[in-house]
């Protein structure tokens, strides 16, 4: 198990099998001096999330035979660390003593225990011999050297006498031969000018290729990789903000904590028995799982029992019953009894069958005289009275506020009819403004066959021509948008945009511009013929004439300047700001 905070630890262990060296050999004496405890010096290195470790931690060693029991314990230590590095002594007090035949065995290994973690791996103790004794040298050196063991000079360089007593030797300086003795000296040296640089030779023959080497050895593992997932016992905790999950989806929807996307597979929930269902720990409100016996079915908990999803249409109970005028009686939670009152002149109900004869007899009698009047529509009813036989004639002219036109006169033709508020006029096609549902159109065959589309705005002759029902649009230059279907498109310019049919949020300002984009979204050409032949390729920014002229499908991609990007077809996310015609 590796401690979530550390690397890796290189350490250094020195087993020191006997006591502290003596400064010089002792004479023996007559009894018999205690060996001293075994001890061991172990240092370490600590890093946390990659960074060496600076203050106190807890600490707890252990010594594990070949077989990995364990032969000693440390008990915790509180260990401080500066930069990553600290060191203890093993066995030495505050610590049990480590008993001397637990160093005797072989292939022991260390055990490192931070703050409950251990480390891995664990380190072997690899035993270290030290000298119990020192021996000094008595007399003078002689040869090269003098002196003492404690001062020791040298006198010569293999026999040649050396002197840096005359002269002091300075920084910089080397050692120069006189001819008698070796003395500091500064060398002087004169850099020669650089000779012509010789003509390049003929390259040799490529060589036989070798023999593959050997397989190398595996290397260390590296550190752990940064992760927004963080463990909370068996659980992977998302902990570095909002995450939204796509599966089957390039986006996932903005409002969807999880987004999956299938026509060939279903979401499977977790599926168990009534007995492990009633067994979860604290459901929460909303849980739901799958049961599999008994009454099976999906089951959501509601924060205080589970109950069945019941499917529309499905099978269910009444739990409450109220009624309203005419009807009496509720509300019925269990069992009981809905009434009906009778009819009153004031008041709906029933009516009773007394009643029912005397209203059948209202229906029944003679008319004798029959005339009429147009009243406040501005229509006249003309040959009335009648009281015999005859004709009644209609007449005049439906007021506007009445749904006519309010015209007196036949309109041109080829005109169409606009409104002031008060009365309709006869007006050329090309000059018709008007508004309605949040439509806004002006031109001959702008708007032409919209039915249901709300808040479109289209000028110029055929501009949103074969738009039906898709909103918020903007075509402005004679058959901008004439296909579309789609929404949230702004054209201006001459057949801008002409072909689009189900894109969306597309921008286009110049002649041509995305004249031949069918269902690519999210596109802005700036430019006349700017994306001109784009179709399906979406998220792609052009600015500048003949900018991205021949991209079909590409996506991804901004081009700014004149024909930028002019020749690319289906390369994605690229980007330039030059001329650049032939761009692919």
């Amino acid at each position: 198990m590796r401690h979530r905070w550390s690397t890796p630890i290189a350490s250094t262990l020195t087993a020191i099998l006997s006591a502290t060296a003596l400064a010089a050999q002792q004479p023996p004496v007559a009894a018999a001096q205690a060996v001293p405890a075994p001890v061991l010096a172990y240092q370490g290195r600590l890093l946390e999330a990659t960074l060496p470790v600076t203050g106190t931690r807890s600490f707890t060693f252990a010594i594990l035979d070949s077989s990995g029991a364990e032969l000693w314990h440390s008990t915790a230590q509180q260990v401080s660390v500066n930069s990553g590095l600290y060191g203890v002594e093993l066995g030495a007090a505050p610590m049990p003593v480590i008993p001397t035949s637990v160093l005797a065995q072989a292939n022991l290994k260390l055990r490192v225990v931070v703050s409950g973690i251990a480390l891995s791996p664990d380190t072997d103790l690899v035993p270290a011999l030290q000298a119990r004794s020192a021996f000094e040298v008595s007399g003078d050196f002689a040869g090269d050297v003098g002196g003492t063991q404690n001062a020791i000079t040298l006198l010569r360089l293999q026999g040649i006498p050396l002197d840096l007593t005359t002269a002091v030797p300075t920084s910089g300086q080397t050692l120069i031969y006189n001819g008698t003795k070796w003395i500091p000296g500064t060398v002087a040296v004169t850099t020669g000018p650089m000779g012509p640089q010789g003509a390049t030779g003929q390259q040799g023959p490529i060589g036989p290729q070798g023999i593959q080497g050997p397989v190398g050895l595996t290397g260390n593992t590296g550190p752990a990789g940064a992760s927004p997932f963080t463990l909370n016992g068996s659980d992977a905790v998302y902990t570095a903000g909002s995450l939204a999950v796509g599966v089957g989806v390039t986006l996932p929807q903005a409002s969807a904590l999880l987004d999956l996307t299938s026509t060939t597979k279903g979401f499977l929930p977790p599926r168990m028995t009534a007995v492990q269902r009633a067994a979860i720990v604290t459901p929460v409100a909303g849980l739901m799982v799958y049961q599999t016996d008994g009454t099976s079915g999906l089951y959501q908990h509601d924060g205080s029992a589970w109950a069945p999803v019941i499917p529309l249409g499905g099978n269910g109970s009444v739990t409450s019953v109220t009624t309203s005028g005419p009807l009496t009686g509720g509300p019925i939670t269990g069992s009981g009894t809905i009434g009906i009152t009778k009819a009153t002149a004031s008041g709906d109900g029933y009516l009773a069958a007394a009643d029912f004869a005397i209203f059948l007899g209202k229906g029944s009698g003679t008319v004798t005289s029959l005339s009429g009047s147009g009243g406040t529509t501005g229509l006249t009813l003309g040959g009335g009275p009648i009281v015999t036989s005859g004709t009644l004639t209609l007449g005049g002219t439906l007021a506007v506020a009445n749904g006519g036109t309010g015209l007196t006169v036949a309109g041109t033709s080829g005109n169409v009819l606009t409104s002031n508020g008060t009365s309709w006029t006869s007006a050329a096609v090309n000059t018709t403004i008007g508004s309605l549902n949040g439509n806004t159109k002006g031109g001959s065959g702008a708007l032409l066959n919209n039915s249901a589309g709300t808040d479109n705005t289209a000028f110029g002759n055929d501009a949103l021509n074969l738009n039906t029902s898709s909103t918020r649009n903007s075509a402005f230059g004679r058959s901008a948008l004439f296909f579309n279907i789609g929404y949230d498109n702004t054209a201006t310019g001459m057949k801008a945009l002409y072909s689009n049919t189900s894109g969306w949020a597309n921008t286009a300002s110049g002649v041509l511009a995305l004249l031949s984009n069918t269902t690519g979204y999210n596109n802005t050409a700036t430019g006349s013929y700017a994306l001109q032949n784009n179709t399906t390729g979406y998220f792609n920014n052009a600015s500048g004439f003949f900018a991205l002229n021949s991209n079909t499908t590409g996506i991804n991609n901004t081009a700014l300047g004149e024909t930028a990007l002019g020749g690319n077809t289906t390369g994605n996310c690229q980007a330039t700001s030059e001329t650049d015609p032939l761009a692919t």
